[in-house]
């Protein structure tokens, strides 16, 4: 059963990996990218407008709390006792799917 629990947080945790570096490229290519600005040039970037900040900042905000949870099971994970086994076996199969 411990490696099930080990697998399930290493599957969370490659898993938040792959969502920081999209997020990050996703990010470098918004500030890139250029559109049609108030001065009727291709001189603004795409990430200045709204839009593109309405997608792009909750799931940052979302990896961001994701990346504290997984960070609060690890540790629990690492320094759990006989005593709360049964939570650290909830707290692992509730981040898998995050």
């Amino acid at each position: 059963a411990d490696q099930l629990l080990s697998g399930r947080v290493c599957i969370a945790s490659m898993v938040l990996g792959s969502t920081k570096m999209t997020l990050a490229t996703t990010v470098r290519y918004a500030n890139s990218r250029l559109a049609v600005g108030p001065t009727g040039y291709s001189d603004t970037a795409i990430m200045k407008f709204q839009l593109q900040q309405d997608a792009l900042l909750p799931l940052i905000a979302t990896c961001y709390a994701n990346n504290f949870a997984l960070k609060y099971v690890e540790k629990r994970y690492e320094t759990q006792s006989a005593k709360d086994a049964t939570e650290v076996v909830m707290l692992c199969c509730a981040i898998k799917p995050l």
